[in-house]
């Protein structure tokens, strides 16, 4: 099989672990990459039929526009982590696989490193396989700079053996690497020595892929009618693939309210901006933008929370969804976190439940608003004006979209669970995380020359 026709990610982590593609010291860095592979380089590499350190983790069947804006904004620790439900733990890769990117020799270093999926390539087909689980607990013998972990192997009872061999001169490099820090010896020296332990190293590795190989080969047939999808879907940051059905369609959920809050965050902000511009000049325009934001943020914060306590009814209480479906919003988060937790989470007289009344009053009045003529008042902010302006300004769309995330977390620690990411995510709802500032709803920060 020619090189041209595998994947880029297993080309270049195949040329790193089994060909002298590197210098070990250099003043810039220790390690340098160099991928100028020779005619003979590249017949190594197509005839590799396993990858004993490729990348921590490989997503299968994502499109690449998908994964680009996924990786850039964070996944993990943000509201993108459901990209990960794409990482395949065991089975055939498809042509549509996208391995953790940058240089590899940052990922998965084979002098270093030693991961705990390994990759086999049959054929045309690549498969991966999870031959170490990593768990916690002390591993005897093996105290110093790896953590404290057990691995429960999958391939063979001799497997271990090899593991902790290839471990030990793993130690034994990054023990000679602080000697030359330290300059206990030469960078020449180190060189030298670092040269011999890698041959002893690869010596190690033919066992691993003899044993690794001979264990895919009795695995295949587990995987070879593996359904996938006709092609691989394009996942923004509020979808979810969940499972591809035997004629290759894909099925996936879509988290609308937390689009629907990231909007409705964003037109509060627009609302406080607009009001302080009216602070400083009265004019229409600034009341006109005030009341836009204002109703925009109130109409999205209600329907973020009423998709969502739609999507918890419909999954977790089924039987009961029919007579659900026709109760207003406030039975529905007074009943479906009974229902949930088999307890009273949310109060009428409470603050939270009251904030959560208030947006939708709010709401409602803007929705269904009565074109009967109505007697204007005075606010000191606004002058002589529409009542409008009292269930559409800053004040009250900040109480709304502070409502979206109280009552969320509230009904999230009542079930014991951390609130979806979503809620509290800067990256989500601002495409940046400014360190320090860990609140969407910190709009004087966000409304600041330094939050812009």
């Amino acid at each position: 099989m020619a090189v041209s026709d595998l994947p880029d990610w297993w080309v270049r982590h195949v040329a790193l672990e089994r060909l002298n593609c590197r210098s070990f010291f250099t003043p810039e860095n220790w390690i340098e990459y160099d991928l100028d592979l020779t005619d003979e380089n590249l017949k190594i590499v197509a005839e590799a039929k396993v990858l004993i350190t490729g990348p921590y983790s490989v997503l299968d069947e994502v499109d690449p526009i998908s994964v680009t804006p996924r990786m850039t904004r964070g996944i993990g620790g943000s509201y993108f982590e459901p990209l990960n439900e794409n990482m395949l733990n065991e089975g055939k890769l498809s042509s549509d696989s996208f391995a953790q990117p940058g240089n590899p020799i940052e990922t998965a270093d084979p002098i270093t490193s030693l991961s705990s999926n390994m990759y086999v390539r049959h054929g045309e087909d690549i498969y991966q396989w999870e031959v170490a689980e990593l768990r916690k607990g002390t591993l005897a013998g093996q105290e110093g700079r790896f953590p404290p972990r057990e691995r429960s192997f999958q391939i063979s009872d001799e497997f271990p053996e090899l593991f902790y061999r290839a471990q030990r001169k793993h130690q034994e490099i990054h023990h000679l690497r602080n000697q030359v820090n330290s300059e206990e010896i030469s960078k020449n020296e180190g060189r030298e020595r670092m040269q011999d332990r890698y041959d002893e190293l690869r010596e190690i590795y033919q066992e691993y892929y003899d044993d690794i190989y001979e264990y895919s080969q009795e695995r295949v047939s587990e995987y070879e009618d593996q359904p996938k999808p006709r092609k691989p879907p394009t996942l923004t940051g509020i979808d979810r693939a969940v499972r591809v059905d035997e004629e290759g369609n894909v099925h996936g959920k879509t988290s609308v309210e937390a689009l629907t809050y990231r909007t409705a965050v964003k037109e509060a902000l627009e609302a406080r901006k607009a009001h302080k511009k009216l602070e400083e000049d009265r004019q229409v325009t600034h009341i006109e933008k005030e009341l836009e934001h204002s109703a925009t943020a109130i109409i999205l914060s209600v329907q973020s929370l009423e998709a969502y306590i739609n999507g918890v009814a419909q999954e977790e209480l089924p039987d009961y969804w029919e007579n659900l479906e026709k109760a207003n919003i406030r039975a529905k988060w007074q009943t479906v976190p009974h229902l949930v937790t088999g307890g009273k989470v949310f109060e009428s007289g409470e603050a939270t439940f009251g904030k959560f009344t208030r947006a939708v009053r709010c709401r409602n009045q803007i929705v269904h608003f009565k074109k009967d003529t109505e007697e204007f008042v005075e606010r000191d902010d606004y002058g002589y004006v529409s009542p409008v302006i009292e269930y559409a300004n800053h004040r009250e769309a900040y109480k709304a979209v502070s409502a979206v995330k109280e009552m969320i977390e509230q009904f999230s620690e009542a079930r014991g669970e951390p609130s979806p990411d979503w809620v509290n995510s800067n990256l989500w709802i601002y495409g940046k995380d400014p360190g320090g500032i860990d609140d969407p709803l910190a709009f004087d920060y966000w409304a600041s020359k330094e939050g812009e």
